[in-house]
């Protein structure tokens, strides 16, 4: 039950070891929204305005724990709501007279999100767009309870953030293995930092 909120907090200890170039991470994700986007008089109800202020405070104070200035020294990928399947989330839930949250709400702070990486100069992931989140048809089985990513949610949502990954920092991607060898350009994947992070 993480929101934007509770990560305003944690940023500066989560990075703290990060003052260190061999502890440096290659890159940040910062996947915030689900919660957030629950809809007014929930519990985890943030206002879409605060929920953009609270990301663009995150970014800005990962930069500052970092002491990174931008997307070249230290790239931040903030990645979008995933869709909601709000009948499926209600019956896990019990609930069956309102909804806590809606697939439309979740549309509207991926588009924040999107907006607060533009301006605070970051790359973003629309996991929104990436599964589909206009089909419900096709979204809903990328979600195990409605809410949460299922394993072939999870799958596609890796396969988006490795594309990006290769497309905008093609040094941060493993190098592609081809005719029996690795690649000059990426990570070697015999190299311990990128086994370590897998």
């Amino acid at each position: 039950m993480i929101s934007c909120r509770h990560v305003l907090d944690l940023v500066p200890k989560l990075f703290a070891r990060t003052n260190h170039e061999d502890v440096m991470p290659l890159f940040c994700t910062v996947f915030l929204g689900a919660n957030d986007a629950a809809l007014p008089g929930q519990r985890q109800h943030v206002p879409v305005d605060v929920y953009a202020d609270n990301l663009a405070k995150i970014i800005s104070s990962i930069r500052e724990t970092t002491k990174t200035k931008g997307k070249d020294d230290f790239p931040i990928i903030v990645m979008t709501p995933p869709p909601v399947d709000s009948e499926t989330w209600m019956k896990e839930l019990g609930l069956y007279d309102e909804y806590d949250r809606t697939n439309e709400v979740a549309r509207d702070y991926g588009k924040a999100a999107k907006q607060v990486a533009q301006e605070m100069n970051c790359s973003c992931l629309d996991t929104w767009e990436l599964l589909e989140g206009e089909d419900i048809g096709t979204y809903c089985k990328h979600l195990s309870d409605g809410l949460h990513l299922s394993e072939s949610g999870n799958r596609r949502v890796y396969e988006g953030l490795m594309a990006l990954i290769e497309k905008e920092f093609p040094d941060l991607a493993p190098a592609k293995y081809v005719d029996g060898e690795y690649q000059k350009e990426g990570l070697q994947v015999e190299e311990s930092i990128w086994s370590d992070l897998c």
